[in-house]
């Protein structure tokens, strides 16, 4: 559940307008309705106090179609029967366990696909933030990258390397002036990933 959780809190942070009118119709659990507040979240955890399948319906911004967000809302109640104490067994053998790790993997896989252009997107903004010196306290790209966007913005491996993929080229037509700075910080997201082994 936290890919699931992070998910949501990227999409809030990326599209907080879009993400804004989603969760209007969001419902707590039961006594919980004071508590929450997931409209300004501030950690993946404020996503604990709603059911857990109705959180896929926010996958609606990225594009997942409807088969695809009831399959994960499935796959929450496959976990859910795994995972919690009942007295049965629920995989019984590793031709069924195979097939429900590929079940949630290609879910993960869909979302991750989806979340594609919203990663570019919030990329984009790194470096133009980045170019303008909104990250002046730091004396090195990598620690931009390791503080800012895999800490705080809880980068994936997987978003890392979407952000490896992105050519600056567009950004430097659009901000000569930057040239320099989007050429470095790229080099650095490429140096990172190397260094941790995703190349």
């Amino acid at each position: 559940m936290t890919y699931i959780y992070c998910t949501a809190w990227k999409i809030g942070q990326i599209e907080p307008e879009r993400y804004k009118d989603a969760i209007v119709f969001a419902r707590p659990y039961n006594g919980r309705e004071r508590d929450l507040k997931i409209e300004d979240a501030d950690s993946i955890f404020a996503y604990s106090l709603i059911p857990e399948k109705d959180i896929a319906k926010l996958f609606r911004i990225i594009g997942l179609d409807k088969s695809q967000i009831s399959v994960v809302s499935t796959l929450v109640e496959m976990r859910d029967e795994m995972a919690h104490a009942s007295g049965k067994f629920e995989v019984v053998t590793e031709d069924i366990f195979d097939a429900k790790v590929s079940n949630v993997i290609t879910s993960m896989k869909n979302i991750h696909r989806c979340m594609d252009a919203l990663i570019r997107k919030w990329y984009e903004q790194v470096l133009i933030s980045f170019c303008k010196g909104e990250y002046e306290e730091y004396d090195n790209p990598k620690d931009i990258i390791a503080e800012q966007m895999i800490q705080s913005f809880k980068l994936s491996t997987n978003e890392l390397l979407v952000c490896n993929e992105i050519s600056v080229s567009g950004l430097i037509a659009a901000h000569r002036g930057y040239q320099f700075k989007l050429k470095s910080f790229k080099n650095a997201v490429s140096d990172y990933c190397k260094e941790m082994g995703c190349l």
